[in-house]
């Protein structure tokens, strides 16, 4: 699961640049890269507690509790944190697929729709992530 947190993250950011690098960014564009930017934040977290050996679950944690302590602090401010961004990214959808039909002409924004929809697959992805890892005494 922890891998494809991360192919979509590293898929949200490729195509943010390739829309941000045309000559007329949008506000949808720049909030769909704001949101998918802070989908990096408990993701980055969670994989240095993963890399210095820590566990979600207390008594696994080989060599004290200090990672475990700061995700059980951190947790739920991930997780409400990114239910309100799945929030922000459905209603981004929703008006970019709107521009996008009234726009038909003009691909850049089905650009757009394509990085709302990498944006969403990024945060259900970290959110599942964030869920089952959710800490344990």
């Amino acid at each position: 699961m922890i891998w494809l947190s991360v192919i979509l993250s590293t898929a949200a950011i490729v195509i943010a640049v390739i829309t941000l690098r045309k000559s007329r960014a949008s506000a949808s564009s720049i909030w769909a890269t704001g949101i998918s930017a802070l989908c990096l934040i408990p993701l980055g977290t969670l994989m240095m507690m993963r890399s210095t050996g820590a566990s979600p679950v207390r008594q696994l944690n080989g060599g004290g509790t200090d990672w475990w302590s700061r995700w059980l602090e951190l947790w739920p401010i991930f997780f409400f944190g990114l239910m309100a961004c799945v929030l922000c990214a459905v209603i981004g959808l929703i008006g970019a697929s709107v521009d996008a039909m009234q726009h038909r002409e003009q691909k850049f924004y089905r650009l757009i729709v394509s990085q709302w929809l990498v944006v969403i697959g990024q945060l259900v992805a970290v959110f599942a992530l964030i869920t089952v890892n959710f800490p344990d005494a």
